[in-house]
């Protein structure tokens, strides 16, 4: 299996693994050497093959050693692995924050990101490291990576989902120094591809690693009122992977967890980030998002996430929400439905979404919003007074574009 690192070089003397090196863009001089043991690629590559044995790693240099460069750059980087002769997986532990959705650089990057995904070559993308909505990490093409944070036992920024949570910090030997690695998106996104390559057969996650919550089986342990436990394991393996807390965690179980080394995450909303939400919208000159309403259902979330990757696919920057907590395991992004709406229009405001898809368990009964209702393979619309029976899912796709226009 062959793994290209794009980053700002690794210095070979370091890695035990055959390295192909070559300079993209305009960032980084044509003849340019890595002479820094302690790069970030080199990095990101002793990660990698102390947990797998890649075949080869391409070093696709980039970024200058000051961590820079263009958004063209990347852009070059990405066509590259498109046009290499065999890449298996892409390594990307870095990305753009603040961006333009409207732009041609935007769409370049949308564009060859799904070129690389309909040729069956994997994308691990690390998250910012400063809570942002990154690309190309957000992007429906890639597997977006972030640092797990064991301290906190919590989703650092619940409005940006991963799809895995993973272990940043990893013993390494460099020119006969061991060092551990800081804990970022970046180092946990390099032990994300390299638990995949080691396991490429069969997709499996280990050790720290929370996995693509996609992955996983999902077993109701507990439940108490509204708050329920769920244990992740994958396939039939004895030994679970985690714990997913719906609600607050009871310390004694978070001292159970540790004692076991087992990762654990809780979907718990305080009062204190509810009451932000709500008083930060009222301040904020924020323009309504288009919001799909689909009540929630057996099908709902498949529906949703069809949707959003639909549209992205065209370019439209989406997400989905859900006011059941259940939907996380599932892709979407959990928020409780009494601030739902506050938080749909927080996020659009930071973000700049063209649409939100929203799954919820009571439709709105206002005729402003464009609501959906799955019943056996069909979808019953109803937006402007008006509903209809629709029976294709493209055809949903031109009624909302539609509507909107």
């Amino acid at each position: 299996m062959k793994i290209a690192v794009l980053d700002n070089g690794i210095y070979k003397d370091a890695v035990h693994s055959k390295i192909e090196t070559y300079i993209i863009g305009n960032s980084v001089n044509k003849g340019f050497v890595q002479e820094n043991w302690n790069s970030h690629a080199t990095i990101c590559a002793k990660i990698i093959e102390k947990y797998s044995s890649p075949d080869a790693i391409i070093d696709v240099v980039f970024l200058g050693n000051d961590g820079k460069a263009s958004a063209e750059d990347l852009c070059d980087a990405l066509e590259f692995c498109l046009d290499y002769e065999k890449i298996d997986v892409i390594n990307l532990s870095n990305g753009i924050e603040i961006f333009d959705k409207n732009s041609c650089i935007y769409k370049r990057i949308v564009l060859l990101c799904r070129k690389l995904y309909e040729k069956g070559i994997k994308i691990f993308a690390a998250q910012s490291n400063n809570g942002r909505i990154t690309i190309p990490s957000d992007l429906p093409y890639t597997i977006s990576v972030e640092q797990f944070d064991r301290k906190k036992n919590t989703l650092t920024f619940p409005y940006r989902r991963s799809d895995i949570y993973t272990n940043g910090a990893h013993l390494l030997r460099i020119k006969r120094v061991y060092m551990i690695s800081y804990k970022s998106n970046s180092y946990s996104c390099a032990y994300a591809v390299a638990q995949y390559c080691r396991n490429s057969k069969r997709v499996r996650y280990s050790g720290l690693l929370t996995g693509d919550l996609s992955f996983y089986n999902s077993k109701l342990v507990s439940k108490n009122g509204e708050e329920s436990v769920f244990e992740l394991s994958i396939d039939n393996m004895e030994n679970r992977n985690g714990m997913l807390y719906n609600g607050k965690i009871p310390k004694i179980n978070i001292n159970r967890c540790r004692a076991a080394g087992s990762p654990f995450l809780s979907l718990e909303f305080n009062r204190n980030l509810k009451h932000f939400l709500k008083k930060t919208i009222s301040c904020l000159d924020v323009e309504d998002t288009p919001v799909i309403y689909i009540e929630d259902g057996r099908e709902s979330i498949q529906l949703a996430i069809r949707l959003d990757f639909s549209f992205r696919a065209e370019y439209y920057y989406s997400s989905v929400f859900a006011d059941n907590k259940s939907h996380f395991l599932e892709g979407a992004i959990y928020i409780p439905g009494d601030i739902l709406n506050e938080y749909i229009k927080y996020y659009s405001f930071r973000n700049g979404c063209d649409l939100v898809f929203a799954i919820v368990g009571e439709l709105p009964h206002d005729n402003q919003n464009f609501c959906i209702r799955v019943n056996d393979n069909r979808f019953c619309t109803l937006a402007g007074g008006e509903t209809k029976v629709i029976s294709d899912f493209e055809s949903l796709i031109s009624e909302i574009e539609a509507y909107y226009s």
